[in-house]
């Protein structure tokens, strides 16, 4: 939880396999509920590991929330250095 403004904000990261079969669902289904109740997240990511690099997508971004529309698959999108990125140590 964070406070924003004077308003405590939760945090949702979700580490999900990006090759596993529901998880370009499940990236949409948060989003669904991003955008159901976007006054009441700080931030919501979804995160996988590539080759031991943990790629993310910041589903606050309403660009990444379109190209999520669009995806053909979780991968591509972790994959995209417009709509993902890295986090580091």
């Amino acid at each position: 939880m964070e406070e924003v403004n004077g308003k405590t904000r939760a945090s949702l990261i979700d580490p999900h396999g990006h090759h596993l079969a529901d998880a370009l669902p499940k990236i949409r289904g948060l989003v669904r509920f991003y955008e159901a109740h976007p006054d009441a997240w700080f931030r919501m990511e979804a995160v996988s590991m590539f080759d031991g690099v943990i790629h993310g997508l910041d589903l606050t971004d309403t660009v990444v929330r379109e190209r999520i529309a669009e995806a053909l698959s979780a991968e591509e999108l972790y994959l995209d250095d417009s709509v993902s990125f890295v986090y580091t140590p």
